[in-house]
């Protein structure tokens, strides 16, 4: 994104529970291992691996924003 000037953005209520329900679906079903997953909830830590964590935090931490 070198070069490009951001621009703030609007979002309608159901825009931004649209985001939080992928930012779920996405941790759930592609960064959570198998084995923290129990019925649509991720349970801590989430994954085994130290990077997959802290990329799955900074996931939470944008929901949390949009929230």
């Amino acid at each position: 994104m070198a070069g490009r000037t951001r621009e703030p953005i609007t979002l309608t209520q159901s825009e931004r529970d649209m985001l939080i329900e992928a930012i779920d679906s996405h941790l759930y079903w592609q960064l959570s291992d198998e084995h923290y997953r129990n019925s649509g909830m991720v349970e801590d830590p989430g994954s085994d691996d130290r990077a997959t964590r802290r990329t799955m935090a900074r996931y939470m931490a944008l929901a949390d924003k949009l929230e």
